[in-house]
């Protein structure tokens, strides 16, 4: 890992999750035991030196969750546990409750990480998901309209129980939005 550019580290199931570059392989998904034996590629998403963007690391029953590619994948830490979990082209991953949350350009999933477990949150053409928060066993997430303005969403996981907040001018909008413990 001498040659390897490092970021965005995780940790699950006791092992460490970080995104690392490589000449050969481009940025992917890793993990490590802590010791050089027990530090390994976990898929090369994007093969060949093409980089994929991987998205939060997210312990769920058992396993270790990831975008990485735009694709979503589970692993039991080591590459050749390492699958495909749903079909796809995913950006974002959280966590809240019971449940993982996937966005695409202009939709958020619930899923428990099977085609027949994932549903319909938001889906609203025109628009572009931006970042999700897990708010405890509720989410939060950011929209930008066609119109470029922004909108928060917060959200119980189900279509009826997403409700819209805060909508603001690109220019106003705060970059960093922190969601407190308070409901």
């Amino acid at each position: 890992m001498a040659d390897a550019a490092i970021a965005g580290f995780a940790a699950s199931r006791g092992r460490a999750y970080f995104t690392a570059h490589r000449p050969s392989t481009g940025r992917e998904p890793w993990v490590s035991d802590g010791t050089p034996g027990g530090t390994q590629l976990l898929v090369d998403a994007m093969p060949g030196d093409r980089d994929s963007v991987v998205s939060h690391f997210v312990d769920y029953r058992g396993e270790t969750w990831f975008v990485a590619g735009g694709r979503f994948w589970r692993t039991r830490g080591i590459a050749a546990s390492t699958v495909l979990a749903i079909p796809g082209n995913f950006n974002w991953l959280v966590r809240a409750g019971d449940w993982m949350y996937v966005t695409t350009v202009d939709c958020v999933l619930r899923t428990d990480g099977t085609a027949a477990g994932t549903s319909t949150v938001f889906q609203e053409p025109a628009t572009s998901v931006g970042g999700i928060l897990p708010h405890g066993d509720r989410i939060v997430f950011t929209v930008i309209l066609s119109n470029y303005q922004r909108r928060i969403y917060r959200s119980d996981g189900t279509p009826g129980g997403t409700q819209s907040g805060f909508t603001a001018n690109a220019p106003d909008f705060p970059v960093d939005v922190a969601v407190d413990d308070q409901t």
